[in-house]
């Protein structure tokens, strides 16, 4: 059972590469393909700390949220391993919208970028009143 796990697994991959390379060179002739690469933000370094605001605008091309700020907007940088939960479930970076409240944990990358470890999309969750009886 666990070697025919690891062949579906082997194949797998190997389709998805393909499926890569070949879609690489369909798009030469589009204007996508002309635009810069996006750089991926480095791993966060710093020591974790809170984040609170609202979603001001989302770029899903170089995954970053951007929150309107009392003095100037901060960018959030979204990556593979960001932990994203909207209404107590997993989401993805397509559900946070524009307008969307927003709190998690972000830490600074090497390069001064503020990088999210986890984040929760909408409001928070209300959690259950606890009754005297």
């Amino acid at each position: 059972m666990t070697a025919s796990l690891k062949s579906l697994f082997g194949v797998t991959l190997t389709l998805l590469a393909l499926q890569g390379v070949h879609t690489a060179g369909a798009d030469a002739d589009s204007p996508a393909a002309e635009a810069k690469p996006v750089k991926t933000p480095n791993a966060a370094v710093g020591r974790p700390y809170p984040l609170n605001g609202k979603i001001a605008t989302t770029d899903k091309l170089a995954m970053t949220l951007t929150l309107e700020g009392k003095q100037k907007p901060r960018v959030i940088h979204v990556t593979s391993q960001t932990r994203l939960v909207k209404q107590g479930k997993p989401a993805t970076f397509d559900d946070a919208q524009p307008g969307d409240s927003l709190g998690g944990q972000v830490a600074k990358n090497d390069e001064g970028q503020e990088v999210a470890l986890s984040l929760r999309l909408g409001p928070k969750p209300e959690k259950p009143s606890k009754k005297k009886d």
